[in-house]
């Protein structure tokens, strides 16, 4: 397993994080392998729909919900061979800066 990454969030909603989330390989005999990525959001076991494409890197880097992920890259070779690794991943929910607002009498108090 590759190591595990994580990313901080500071959106508003609390909702999602951006994360990069990359992997490459090569191989002697063929010059641009086939490859794949599939997500398993909350990693439970629930995978989406593997991704495909061709060539020795994989980017699956974007916008995650909050929560701990898992993602499996594959590479294939011309002769079907056939190499994985799996990397844990984790959005994590930071606090937006605070804006306290009090009054004391007619004169607003900004605690920031």
């Amino acid at each position: 397993m590759a190591p595990s990454v994580s990313a901080d969030t500071y959106d508003a909603a609390c909702a999602s994080g951006t994360i990069s989330l990359t992997a490459s390989a090569t191989d002697v005999c063929t010059t641009v392998l086939k490859n794949s990525y599939k997500i398993d959001l909350g990693n439970d076991g629930t995978f989406l729909s593997e991704v495909s494409g061709t060539g020795n890197s994989i980017n699956a880097s974007g916008s995650y919900p909050v929560g701990k992920h898992k993602i499996v890259y594959t590479f294939e070779d011309k002769c079907g061979n056939l190499t994985s690794k799996e990397q844990l991943f984790s959005i994590i929910k930071k606090s937006t800066q605070c804006i306290c607002e009090a009054r004391f009498g007619d004169q607003p108090y900004e605690n920031r």
